[in-house]
C-alpha cells in the first residue's frame, strides 16, 4: 500500500490535506476541507483517514456510498492494485474482510442488508469477479 506522506495531491502529500481536513472538520477553520477531486488514490492506505465532507468528485480509484449503515456515515472502497480495500468507521481491510466481518457483526438485519449491497456495488463498480 502506498503512504499517504508519498502521494502528490496538488502542492501538499495526501497526509498533509488529510491532516488539515481534521483540523478543519474539528475547528472553526475558513479553510481546509480536502479536495480530492481528481486525485489517483488507488493504493493509499487510508486507515485511520476521515474523509468525511472531503470532495472526491472526480477522485480515482474511489467509490464512496452513503450515509448509511450502523453508524450513519460514509462507507469507501478503494480500489488497489491487486484487491479492493473497504474503509468505513474504524474498519480497514479487504472487501473479503468486510463481508466475513459484516457477516459476524450485522449477519441477515437490516444493517447487514445494507452492507451488503454496498459490497456488491462496490465489486461491480471495480469489476470485480
Amino acid at each position: 500500500m502506498r503512504d499517504p506522506k508519498e502521494i502528490k495531491v496538488g502542492e501538499k502529500t495526501l497526509a498533509q490535506v488529510l491532516a488539515d481536513h481534521v483540523t478543519w472538520l474539528t475547528t472553526d477553520a475558513a479553510e481546509g476541507c480536502a479536495n480530492l477531486s481528481g486525485a489517483c488514490l488507488s493504493g493509499a492506505n487510508l486507515s485511520g483517514a476521515c474523509l468525511s465532507g472531503a470532495n472526491l468528485h472526480g477522485a480515482e480509484n474511489i467509490l464512496s456510498i452513503g450515509p448509511g449503515g450502523s453508524r450513519g456515515g460514509m462507507l469507501y472502497g478503494v480500489k488497489h492494485e491487486t484487491c479492493i480495500m473497504v474503509k468505513t468507521g474504524c474498519f480497514w481491510g479487504t472487501l473479503e474482510e468486510f463481508k466475513t466481518a459484516v457477516e459476524k457483526t450485522h449477519g441477515d438485519n437490516a444493517h447487514g442488508k445494507y452492507y451488503a449491497v454496498a459490497g456488491y456495488l462496490i465489486s461491480v463498480y471495480f469489476q470485480e469477479k
